[in-house]
């Protein structure tokens, strides 16, 4: 991300997403459809974590897809895109 978006904006990003409150709980116990997208080797995500929560909650699902990138929206807009048009058509 550095590479295509600036070391500023890598800083930025790092430092929002480094400190973080659990919400692990909440998220359980969410009303709504919700759905995690993550990269199957980021290593700032805990995969079996997400599942665990999913499989407590029928509303949640988790999407995943393969490489290391942890900002998707960046990163795999058309993938992402493409998924979302999907849910929508549901």
């Amino acid at each position: 991300m550095d590479r295509d978006l600036g070391e500023a904006e890598f800083i930025s990003q790092y430092q929002y997403t480094s400190n973080r409150i659990d919400l692990s709980a909440r998220v359980k116990e969410l009303p709504v459809p919700s759905c995690f997208y993550y990269s199957t080797d980021d290593s700032l995500v805990n995969a079996a974590r997400l599942n665990e929560m999913s499989k407590a909650n029928a509303k949640l699902s988790v999407i995943s897809t393969p490489g290391c990138g942890h900002m998707l929206p960046l990163e795999k807009t058309r993938e992402l895109a493409q998924y979302l048009n999907d849910w929508a058509q549901l």
